[in-house]
């Protein structure tokens, strides 16, 4: 195959060897230009189809992914081979982390690409529609920075339940991939467990944990013991070493960070009481407390905006504003109307103002 159309746009991509940028277990993908091509290695089926569909629609209500844009079809066959997305420029987390460079991103920097990270997630589980389960998105992999900000890749590979295929059916659509580390323990205890916003909530913690620490919350330090301990094992185990002793294994060496209380409770209830584990949006206000808090004092008092206001929705900001103004119009009216003379009475005529009237 070396060529794919664009099912609405008509779009031509030309896979070139020179364009490929990506290969994986799902297919391979291909750069032109802003947009990238993610051609699969099978063809898909039509509740794959239908996820693609789905997706596409979340680009302008859900930032931070970079959901898929349309279908792409094979010419030759007519049939769909893959999807087109918009391509993300920067470095993974994951090269960052296997390169030991997180060390020199500065604590402010890494609060706001966590926050960011957070924000996206609880903006996908807060969405009004078909239910969306990230699961493989959330890894380190799949988090791409450029700068100060973080944007989730690949995010075809996302769980959507309650959605509508072309037949008009209303149909579920499970991922089965998975990474090693970020899936929790009742989830690795149960394979037929299906996807949920609570191991949503367990990857977002390894991941923001990687993110500000530099390594994952369940590696350890070199040792006999540690040869073929692999990160499921130390999440079935239990084995962080952060915060559980344990007689064989020592917590190796993280980013010179110190986590607030607040912070390390999170991640305290994320790997250790999966009954209580925090949403992204604990993680949201958390986190925006903590950037707050090591922002310079000119940078604070300028950027910090009351809680109610942070949290309202911002069409009922644009309404209260709306209204606002609407009265001060007419309380500016009333004010610049208010010495004018009462109009004639009705018949009476009414000559020019005399020198007297016009400076009273």
């Amino acid at each position: 195959m070396n060529l794919v159309v664009g099912k609405k746009s008509g779009t031509r991509y030309h896979l070139a060897p020179s364009a490929l940028v990506g290969q994986g277990v799902e297919g391979r993908v291909y750069r032109f230009g802003e947009t990238c091509v993610k051609v699969l290695n099978g063809q898909p089926s039509a509740e794959r189809s239908g996820v693609v569909r789905a997706l596409s629609a979340l680009a302008p209500k859900i930032p931070g992914f970079a959901w898929p844009l349309e279908a792409v079809v094979d010419p030759a066959k007519g049939e769909e081979a893959g999807f087109s997305m918009p391509f993300v420029p920067g470095e993974s987390l994951e090269s960052l982390l296997d390169g030991r460079v997180t060390g020199s991103i500065p604590l402010e920097v890494k609060i706001r690409l966590a926050l960011g990270a957070a924000r996206a997630v609880a903006e996908a589980h807060a969405h009004r529609g078909p239910a969306i389960v990230l699961g493989d998105v959330i890894k380190a992999g799949n988090l791409i920075i450029d700068g100060g900000r973080a944007t989730f890749v690949d995010a075809a590979s996302a769980s959507v339940f309650g959605f509508r295929v072309a037949s008009g059916a209303v149909v579920n659509s499970c991922s089965p991939l998975t990474t090693p580390g970020y899936v929790p323990r009742e989830v690795l205890e149960n394979p037929g467990a299906l996807p949920s916003e609570a191991s949503d909530r367990f990857a977002l913690a390894v991941l923001l944990f990687e993110l500000l620490a530099g390594r994952g919350p369940h590696e350890v330090r070199p040792c006999p013991a540690s040869v073929g301990l692999e990160p499921d094992d130390c999440v079935r185990r239990g084995i962080y070493p952060r915060w559980a002793r344990h007689p064989d294994f020592d917590a190796p060496g993280y980013d010179p960070v110190d986590f607030p209380p607040e912070v390390d409770q999170l991640f305290r209830a994320a790997f250790l009481a999966s009954a209580v584990r925090p949403s992204a949006l604990e993680w949201c206000e958390t986190l925006e407390e903590w950037r707050d808090d090591v922002a310079p004092a000119w940078r604070r008092l300028r950027r910090r905006a009351p809680r109610w206001l942070r949290r309202v929705d911002p069409f009922s900001v644009t309404v209260v504003v709306l209204v606002a103004l609407a009265y001060a119009a007419r309380w500016a009216w009333d004010f610049s109307t208010a010495d004018r003379p009462p109009p004639p009475a009705p018949g009476r005529e009414v000559g020019p103002p005399s020198f007297r009237e016009l400076f009273r």
